[in-house]
């Protein structure tokens, strides 16, 4: 895959705030960055109307009509938290659809590439399962928000990253080409139905029925088999299952290293750095590559055992539980108000 052949689609909101890495404004860093690590390729601007883009470097520009955003926090919590969801797929699928080149990619207006080290993966996993294939190659992705289903501190399967998505443009369309989540319903699904989300705090102010990811994929999913998950908390076997399955079978996730970008919203690394052991890592996604398109369970076991990652990950799973009621009990008893003497 050359520069040349490939439409980059930056979505979202103009960011004017000044980068502290490159000292220009946010977005413009952004398309300039596009420039410099992919010379010749095209770049589509899906962006809102009435965006000021004076100063900005780009080929294609598309105004779009905000759909807007709903509160995806339980009503008299306190806060509010948008749930941007219609707001990604309008910028995303309309930009998509203006691509000219073979290849497509979907990046956040705020992310700043670092260099295209991602390229040299992009034709290194030929081995397919026929179960749940439905690209016609993978898509590069990042493993910031591969929501690792085993992990219990998310307990979200189905969780692919929304940040940026790499591959033929008929594929990437694919992913993003749906309908709109039906609103207020959808991020105030908890609430409306009366039911805490099961999910470890501090969600549990967050009400949606599905993240912005998972609505992607399990849309993505629906269309080709039997998806068995109602809400974003639904874990259980056979939902582990399809997200390595199709995780495995259908994307490539990189790290930092492999696909080095900035995104200032969400500084990096990950502070403190036992936090990624909640994601999928590239290493942990070749794993699931090896053991569900080529077969080699016996001797991925074997690596395993000699990786200190796999025990480091398998503690911090274990000593997650009983961690967490301690502070669920601790925050219970923080909660309870002392008696008060009653006159007599």
């Amino acid at each position: 895959m050359e520069s040349i052949e490939i439409s980059f689609v930056v979505q979202g909101a103009i960011d004017s705030s000044i980068s502290p890495l490159t000292g220009e404004p946010i977005t413009k860093s952004c398309l300039s960055s596009l420039r410099h690590f992919h010379p010749g390729a095209e770049i589509i601007l899906s962006t809102w109307e009435g965006a000021n883009v004076s100063g900005l470097d780009y080929d294609v520009l598309i105004r779009n009509q905000d759909p807007g955003a709903w509160n995806a926090f339980r009503p008299g919590c306190g806060e509010v938290k948008l749930d941007n969801t219609n707001r990604q797929i309008v910028s995303t699928k309309n930009g998509l659809h203006a691509a000219t080149k073979k290849y497509a990619a979907k990046i956040r207006s705020d992310m700043i590439f670092q260099g295209d080290q991602w390229r040299r993966h992009f034709e290194r996993y030929p081995r397919r399962s026929d179960e749940w294939r439905i690209f016609k190659e993978r898509l590069i992705t990042c493993s910031m928000w591969a929501r690792d289903p085993r992990c219990p501190y998310s307990r979200q399967p189905l969780h692919p990253p929304d940040w940026v998505h790499i591959g033929l443009k008929e594929d990437v369309l694919l992913l993003w080409d749906i309908d709109l989540q039906p609103e207020p319903d959808s991020s105030q699904w908890f609430a409306t139905h009366g039911i805490e989300p099961p999910l470890p705090p501090p969600a549990i102010p967050d009400v949606r029925r599905f993240s912005p990811e998972q609505y992607l994929w399990r849309t993505l999913l629906a269309r080709y088999g039997p998806v068995q998950f109602e809400h974003r908390g639904d874990l259980c076997d056979y939902n582990i299952r399809l997200t390595e399955l199709s995780f495995a079978n259908n994307l490539i996730i990189l790290d930092l290293n492999q696909f080095p970008f900035v995104v200032h919203k969400y500084p990096l690394p990950l502070q403190p750095w036992f936090r990624y052991y909640r994601f999928l890592s590239h290493k942990e996604w070749e794993w699931l590559y090896r053991d569900y398109c080529c077969g080699t369970s016996a001797s991925l076991l074997a690596r395993k055992l000699v990786d200190p990652d796999f025990f480091l990950k398998r503690a911090y799973v274990l000593g997650f539980s009983p961690w967490q009621r301690i502070k669920a009990m601790t925050r219970s008893l923080a909660e309870v108000r002392p008696l008060r003497a009653q006159r007599s």
